[in-house]
Order: C-alpha cells, then structure tokens, then sequence
C-alpha cells in the first residue's frame, strides 16, 4: 500500500472510522478473479453497516463492474459513499477529455455519493465527462511524519525525490553547469551524470528529514524545455511528492501550468517555472529574505499537511450535509 494510502486509513481512523480489510489472493485466472471479487463484495457489504459513511480510495484496481456492484449495493443499504480519488487512469494515460473514453468512470462515479477530487482543474474534467455528484476539492494530500527539514539558503541547490528510472530529463538537467542537483530514490539502473549528487533512498517518513538546502523540484516526463508525456497529468493532479517537500518545510519549484500552480502562489511556498532550460537564472533571482519568507510559509503548511489537516476538513464537511 503507497503512503498515500496508508495517510488516508490513519486519518480517518483518527476521525472515528473503522478500517474494514479483506484479504484478495490473486489469480492467473480471470474467471477465478472475478469470482473472488464477488465474494470479497459480499463480504464488505455484510461488514458496512447500515445508514453508515463509508469511504473508498479509487482506484480499487478490483475493475469497474465490480466498483460498481459494490457502490449500488452500499445505496440499497443506506451507506454513503465517498470516493476518494488517488488516480484516474483514463486521464494519466489520455488527456483528450472524450465522454466514450470515460464512460466506466462516470458510471462508477455517479453511483457515489461523494467524490474527493485532487484540484479545480480535475473537478472540471470529471463534470466535463459527466459527473453529476457532489466533489470536492483536496486541494493537498496529507503526509503524516515526525521528520522534517530545516533548508539553508542557496539558490543554486535543487532536490528531485522520487521514480529515477522514470525520470530521464535528469541527464539533461544535469547538464547546467550552475546548479547543484540532489537525487533521491532507488539507485537507478543508468549512470547518473557526475554533477549528480545521489542522496540514497529512504522510507517515506525519513525522506522528509533529508533535505538540507534549496528547493523540491516537482517535474516529470523526459524533456526540461517544456513539459511532457506523463508530466501532463500534472495538469490536473497534486503530485505526492509536492506534498511530501512541503511536509519536510522545503519550498518547491512548480510548473506554471500545473494544478497545483495556484496553491504554490497563494501559500507562498516556492516559484513557478514553464520550463528547467534556464532554471539557474531563475534561481538567481530568488534574494535571501525571499526565500527564508518561502521556507517560513512551507513550514506553517507543512504543520498542516502532518496533521492530516486537509482530509480532516473535507470529511468534517461530508458528514455534516450527510
């Protein structure tokens, strides 16, 4: 289970849910799949009980047809249901908005009662196909740790957390003789350019007391002249890893047309860049008082983010018009 997950499950835990786990073993089989799909419905279905709130994190990677059963059969018997949403797929993958395309989503999603939506941008997406429940916004995910940083000042210093086999605009970004780059994660399977500092991997909870000095630089996709591929998707989701450098009180480098873009303006808590090409010059820029007033800002938020503030509210709110 991702750390986002497992955040999610803590905090409600700590608003009074119960947690409800059953065990899948998986087959090779698709009809044994589906069979044991079924059977795990049923068994959900017999453990919710009545007139209740019952929050699902989508996607359940059980299928649609089988999201589906569970949603309607949770109606019959007067739960509530919250759709919590970590990924769409369709989108990710595609980002030509075509109702045909998202047909099984909106299906799923117009039997829930509730859907927790990343952003704005992804609210509109998700009316655009069709859905008519009530969403909101999460606006930022909760990281729930105990460690955080404390970053000096120096505007040439930028850390990149995450996938590194899956993030090859690294070599290139490496390239600029100006800047200092700090990577974190699995060692890669590639030769990391020699200006690459390799930082090594730690446990979600221990990343976010590793960064010492700089910015959280929030880009994918394998170009630095502009965003691309996966990166798109920024376009309409909050990555994790924004929320897990702002929860280490480290500000961020965004991309302006991201989702989360509005969020680093209004809190205060890093720059917006279209694109790496000339990020020392952007860097250069930033003054001293300018970002100590950033890192100050990223740690208020990050109180929040480590509280499971943001969750807490939205929950607040649904159990107060259901």
């Amino acid at each position: 289970m991702t750390k986002a997950r497992k955040d999610v499950n803590t905090i409600l835990e700590s608003l009074n849910f119960s947690k409800i786990t059953v065990k899948y073993i998986y087959s090779r089989s698709r009809i044994i799949r589906s069979f044991r799909r079924l059977f795990l419905i049923s068994i959900l279905i017999r453990r919710i009980p009545r007139n209740s709130l019952f929050l699902i994190q989508f996607p359940t990677y059980f299928g649609s047809k089988i999201d589906y059963l569970l949603l309607s059969k949770c109606r019959r018997k007067g739960v509530k249901t919250i759709l919590l949403i970590h990924d769409i797929e369709e989108l990710r993958k595609n980002f030509s908005i075509n109702q045909k395309k998202f047909s099984a989503v909106t299906r799923v999603m117009n039997e829930s009662d509730f859907i927790i939506s990343h952003s704005l941008p992804m609210t509109n997406v998700l009316k655009e196909i069709g859905i008519k429940t009530t969403i909101f916004e999460l606006k930022l995910f909760d990281y729930l740790t105990t460690c955080k940083s404390d970053p000096q000042f120096n505007k040439r210093t930028i850390n990149f957390a995450g996938n590194l086999n899956k993030s090859p605009f690294i070599s290139e970004l490496a390239k600029n003789k100006h800047i200092i780059l700090n990577a974190f994660g699995a060692e890669p399977r590639f030769s990391l350019p020699k200006n690459v500092i390799y930082r090594g991997s730690f446990s979600p909870e221990k990343l976010t007391g590793e960064f010492n000095s700089g910015f959280g630089l929030i880009w994918d996709g394998d170009k630095i002249n502009e965003m691309s591929g996966i990166g798109l998707y920024q376009k309409y989701n909050i990555p994790h890893k924004a929320c897990m450098y702002l929860a280490a009180g480290v500000p961020v480098i965004a991309w302006s047309k991201s989702a989360i873009a509005p969020l680093v303006l209004r809190f205060g808590v890093g720059i917006l860049v279209d694109n790496l090409s000339n990020i020392d010059v952007k860097l250069a820029k930033v003054s001293e008082n300018e970002y100590q007033e950033m890192k100050e800002n990223s740690r208020k938020l990050g109180i929040r983010l480590r509280k499971g503030f943001f969750l807490k509210q939205i929950i607040r709110k649904i159990k107060y018009l259901s």
